[in-house]
C-alpha cells in the first residue's frame, strides 16, 4: 500500500511539473488568449488535487473566470487579476502579494490564510468571503465591499478600513461583529488591543 501511495505521489508530482512548464510557455507568449489558456491549466491542476505549489507570478489574468476553483499554495505575485471572478472559490494559503485584484469578485470565497499584502483590492467584492487569518497589510481597500465577510485574526490596519464600502455584519479581527464601537475606532484611527492569535 505504501509503494502504491509513493508511485501515485510521483505521478502527481510529474504532472504538476508538466503543468508548470506549460504555464511558463503560455506566459512567455502574452497573446490575446493568454488568460483563457492559463485558466484552463489552473482548472486542470485543481481537478488533479495536486498538493504541489504552482508559480503564476507576473501572469496576465484580467477578467479571468475562476469561480468555484479549488487551489492551495499558488503564487500569484504581481499578477494582473483585475475584474477576475473568484466567486465561491476555495483558496487556501494562496499568495497574492502585490497583485492587482481591483474590481475582482470574491463573493463567498474561501480565503483562509491567504496573503493579500500590498494588493490592490480597490472596488473589489468580498461579500461573504472568509478571510480568517489572512494577511492584508498595506492593501488598497478603497471602496471594497466586506459585507458579511469574516476577518477573524486577519492582519489588517484600522487605517485601511476607513475607505471600504461596507463592513455590515462583518466579523472583525477580534472575532466580534462590526458595530458602532468599531466604526468609531476606525474613524478615529485608534487601534484596539486585539490578540490576533487565540
Amino acid at each position: 500500500m505504501k509503494l502504491f501511495s509513493k508511485i501515485k505521489r510521483g505521478i502527481y508530482s510529474s504532472k504538476a511539473e508538466k503543468i508548470q512548464e506549460e504555464i511558463d510557455l503560455i506566459k512567455q507568449r502574452e497573446n490575446s488568449n493568454t488568460c483563457e489558456l492559463l485558466c484552463v491549466k489552473l482548472f486542470h491542476f485543481s481537478k488533479l488535487n495536486i498538493k504541489s505549489p504552482l508559480d503564476l507570478r507576473n501572469s496576465f489574468l484580467e477578467n479571468a473566470e475562476l469561480n468555484s476553483i479549488i487551489l492551495s499554495r499558488i503564487c500569484f505575485w504581481s499578477t494582473k487579476l483585475k475584474n477576475a471572478n473568484f466567486t465561491n472559490a476555495h483558496l487556501y494559503q494562496v499568495d497574492f502579494w502585490k497583485a492587482d485584484l481591483s474590481e475582482t469578485n470574491f463573493t463567498n470565497a474561501e480565503l483562509t490564510s491567504c496573503i493579500l499584502a500590498q494588493t490592490n483590492l480597490q472596488n473589489s467584492i468580498l461579500t461573504g468571503a472568509n478571510l480568517k487569518n489572512a494577511r492584508l497589510e498595506n492593501a488598497n481597500l478603497t471602496n471594497a465591499d466586506f459585507t458579511n465577510a469574516n476577518l477573524k485574526w486577519a492582519k489588517i490596519d484600522l487605517h485601511q478600513l476607513k475607505s471600504v464600502k461596507s463592513l455590515k455584519n462583518t466579523i472583525m479581527p477580534d472575532g466580534t461583529e462590526f458595530s458602532s464601537i468599531w466604526q468609531k475606532l476606525i474613524e478615529t484611527s485608534e487601534i484596539p488591543e486585539i490578540h490576533n492569535r487565540i
